[in-house]
């Protein structure tokens, strides 16, 4: 079991029930016929301002669909992933009214004394990472190819990088080995030597499940919750080996201010 993650509640949308249960006593009764994809939608969002006062960032609309939904139908249109587990947070209930009862949720009850590290702690420790999955930020809005290609790319462990858009400061960066592996992950890597720009979308099979775990259990094991999730990564690739997919130029956007959510709208205001 992972630590900092006990007391994780996981229950079918709608919920119909306030109990807690142990991690995997839930997840046990779902048959896993596909594979799972985890999106990561615990945090407020609070550079957004008062966008996200009263609302998850998950929740907010683009082009008349919330970044959540749009997820969600992306998901429905591949048709090679199940069952979808939100791990949710801030106003989680407000999330558990916004989708239907397909959807299954992980509760991230210390949201807000810990960064997204905690998050995939508490899909890890209820069962979820265990025979490998798909993994979304709950605020990455995309074009339904960039999923296609990922699910359909040759390397079973990939993350999805864009090496087209110019990155700055604020960018989560990879860099390659001579192997064309992925070496390292950070912000403060150089753009000049940096391959691209990690997008917040990832696929990992069972032994990159377990090596991911082993990561995430020794992080979290040092208290390190102030950590971002590539922390995690960044250990696993020194022994597992996880490859970029790339964008190919399609559209994608990570919403993190309203300059993002302005320029969201203005790149799928055409659907």
């Amino acid at each position: 079991m992972l630590p900092q993650t006990k007391g994780i509640r996981s229950s079918r949308f709608p919920r119909t029930t306030d109990a807690w249960v142990f991690p995997g006593d839930f997840t046990m009764k779902i048959k896993k016929t596909k594979t799972p994809v985890v999106i990561l939608a615990a945090g407020r969002g609070s550079r957004l301002g008062e966008l996200t006062e009263d609302k998850p960032k998950c929740l907010l609309e683009v082009a008349g669909s919330t970044m959540l939904e749009r997820q969600i139908a992306a998901i429905k249109a591949v048709k090679k992933l199940s069952p979808v587990v939100v791990v949710t947070g801030f106003k989680h209930e407000l999330v558990t009214d916004a989708v239907d009862d397909l959807i299954l949720e992980c509760y991230n009850r210390g949201w807000d004394k810990a960064n997204n590290i905690a998050s995939l702690g508490v899909a890890a420790d209820a069962g979820w990472l265990d025979d490998g999955f798909v993994l979304f930020n709950a605020d990455v809005v995309f074009k339904v190819e960039i999923l296609e290609d990922l699910l359909s790319f040759e390397r079973p462990c990939a993350l999805v990088v864009d090496n087209v858009q110019r990155m700055g400061e604020e960018e989560m960066k990879v860099e390659l080995d001579t192997a064309g592996r992925i070496a390292k992950i950070a912000k403060t890597l150089d753009p000049a030597t940096a391959a691209g720009e990690y997008t917040g979308l990832a696929k990992f099979d069972k032994t990159g499940a377990a090596a991911l775990k082993n990561a995430l259990a020794l992080l979290l094991g040092e208290g390190r919750l102030g950590e971002w999730y590539e922390a995690a990564f960044q250990i696993m690739f020194s022994v597992h080996d996880v490859y970029p997919c790339y964008t190919k130029g399609r559209h994608w956007i990570e919403v993190d201010t309203p300059e993002d959510l302005e320029q969201a709208n203005m790149l799928f205001g055409g659907r």
